[in-house]
């Protein structure tokens, strides 16, 4: 299930989201043989609606599965992003798409965990 905000519901007050999104959601499309996505994105996530865009902030984790290059030893890897910040944009060019009065965190998400693998 991706990680959907209905807008609605930010209209009275900031909403906390904490749990876990299955990998198969996330398609990080992994290409190295040494590098296994298998295990849930952890996250814990405080969204709100500000004027005009949507900031949500908190903290995103994911063990990875790997080998070593040298010697094929598996050892685990954390990617840990504990200062996690998204700014959405509801207006302008570069507007986030809204459907059903909902956005669609799971890309954005994606990407940036993608920039934080080894």
């Amino acid at each position: 299930m991706p990680l959907k905000i209905n807008l609605r519901h930010l209209d009275d007050d900031e909403l906390h989201f904490k749990g876990e999104l299955p990998v198969a959601e996330l398609a990080f499309d992994i290409q190295d043989e040494l590098i296994r996505a298998e295990r849930p994105l952890q996250y814990d996530l405080t969204v709100e609606k500000m004027h005009d865009a949507i900031l949500a902030q908190g903290r995103l984790r994911l063990t990875l599965d790997c080998n070593c290059i040298r010697c094929l030893q598996s050892f685990e890897y954390e990617v840990l992003i504990s200062g996690y910040a998204l700014h959405l944009p509801l207006t302008g060019e570069d507007q986030v798409t809204i459907d059903n009065d909902a956005i669609d965190l799971t890309p954005f998400v994606r990407e940036d965990m993608l920039l934080e693998f080894p």
